[in-house]
């Protein structure tokens, strides 16, 4: 025979190892979920840079609210070649970083912090200044904003 007080003792514990068990349960699953989105993440990031590969012609820059002339930035090209961007003009590289998770997605190429929005063959990249290492919030390069946007479109072969 079983104390009534040794029962509810015994009857408290089972139900808040239940408990414990049901916790551990849920914060596994959280967990996963979490990995899982990241894993999706990576994913939409790899499928984007695997649609950058390739040349891409300058089609119209805006620099803090001013529009370069199309016979001027017609001669520029941009190269994604793995995870490697190649500068129009001075063919220096720089690792290229995406996440296209993010709203709007974003784009790190060495030092610029940006965002980008890819449309079949055209690619738009919006940067602020170098020195101003500041990630744009919207496509915009408006007078007084220390931005950059280019329009790209991508070179057929």
């Amino acid at each position: 025979c079983v104390p009534s007080a040794r029962k509810d003792r015994i009857n408290r514990d089972k139900r808040n190892n239940v408990g414990a068990v049901m916790l551990r349960f849920w914060l596994a699953v959280f967990a996963s979920s979490l990995c899982l989105a990241g894993v999706l993440r990576g994913d939409d990031s790899k499928k984007d840079l695997e649609k950058l590969q390739g040349t891409w012609q300058v089609a119209a820059v805006e620099i803090d609210g001013r529009s370069l002339p199309g016979w001027w930035i017609e001669r520029f090209t941009f190269t994604f070649k793995g995870d490697e961007l190649t500068e129009p003009d001075t063919d220096r590289v720089e690792l290229v970083k995406l996440d296209a998770s993010k709203k709007p997605k974003t784009i790190d190429a060495g030092k610029m912090l940006g965002i980008y929005r890819l449309d079949d063959d055209e690619l738009t990249i919006c940067v602020s200044e170098a020195t101003e290492p500041k990630r744009p919030k919207e496509f915009k390069a408006s007078k007084g904003s220390n931005q950059t946007q280019w329009t790209l479109r991508r070179v057929k072969k």
